[in-house]
């Protein structure tokens, strides 16, 4: 995902221009004389009839692809493994065998996004299936590490209005999340048509989409503060949850970091891909933390997991 938020922030998103090959090839060109002589007019209807090859767009764009095939390496090691607690744990070995049937359709969607030659809508979807994946895994983790935890220390929190409130505190993450790919796509949209303009002047314009990722920052900002709050107990005997929490304050602070650099220093490439990082780290430790919850809530005081 941070990978993917670097392509999008230098603007490599075509450095190849057709898929699974790169400009035909396996293995990507390090430089225009390796390509065809007419490569501008064949891949034309990608936006290459008067662009200059540029190698490190390229290659940013191909290491993207390169790690979501390592990825899926390692899903398609983890569906198999899963099989052999199908009768033990089902739910296992059907979330392994869901993360799979995700990462190959982001795979056929990653095809689908070059082919539309980056349509927006297209690259939010891309996007969302990742944190889809993101939250199966967690998912996959919190169900399979199972300790014991003091049914009594979990008897002080109303756990139910924690689950609404975290749920709550997710959805409007994920909204922000979508606000941020439309202010990005505002962005583009203004570098291209209003060249005149310089960089600090860019968000300024951004006058659509931005006033809500900002306010609802501010929202998620408040509610993760509640939870940790509220949570703080559970933090005390659940390494797990203890980790979950320091994650999120962590990537909530890099969040806030990372946002106040690119509104105030002309939205600089470099801390693009830290601001999807760190919204990812928030998504991910959210959903560790109502996982756990409800799981808590189901199980025995024996079998509380942690």
């Amino acid at each position: 995902m941070f990978i993917g938020g670097l392509v999008r922030s230098t603007g490599s998103g075509m450095g190849c221009p057709d898929w699974p090959k790169c400009f035909g090839r396996w293995i990507p060109p390090t430089e225009a004389s390796e390509l065809p002589s007419n490569y501008r007019e064949i891949y034309s209807k990608h936006g290459y009839s008067n662009q200059p090859f540029n190698a490190f767009k390229t290659w940013t764009e191909y290491l993207n692809r390169l790690f979501g095939v390592l990825t899926g390496f390692f899903i398609l090691g983890l569906a198999i493994t899963s099989i052999r607690f199908r009768k033990s744990n089902k739910v296992l070995t059907y979330l392994s065998i869901l993360t799979l049937v995700l990462v190959v359709f982001q795979g056929w969607l990653g095809g689908r996004v070059v082919d539309s030659n980056l349509r927006h809508i297209m690259v939010t979807y891309h996007f969302l299936i990742a944190f889809s994946i993101l939250a199966v895994l967690i998912w996959l983790l919190v169900d399979f590490n199972q300790k014991t935890l003091v049914i009594e220390h979990l008897k002080k929190l109303n756990i139910n209005s924690l689950i609404v409130i975290s749920t709550i505190g997710l959805v409007i993450l994920l909204i922000q999340v979508i606000s941020g790919t439309q202010v990005r796509t505002e962005i583009d949209t203004i570098a291209t048509d209003r060249e005149m303009l310089l960089r600090n002047e860019w968000v300024e314009n951004a006058i659509k989409y931005f006033p809500i990722h900002r306010s609802l920052s501010i929202l998620v900002t408040l509610i993760s503060i509640f939870i940790i709050y509220k949570t703080w107990i559970i933090t005390k005997f659940a390494d797990g949850f203890r980790k979950a929490s320091i994650i999120l304050v962590t990537c909530l602070i890099g969040q806030i970091v990372t946002g106040t650099v690119l509104y105030k220093f002309g939205f600089p490439a470099q801390a693009q891909p830290f601001h999807i990082l760190f919204g990812s780290g928030m998504f991910g430790s959210m959903v560790y933390m109502i996982i756990f919850l409800i799981l808590a809530k189901q199980s025995e005081p024996k079998n509380i997991l942690s």
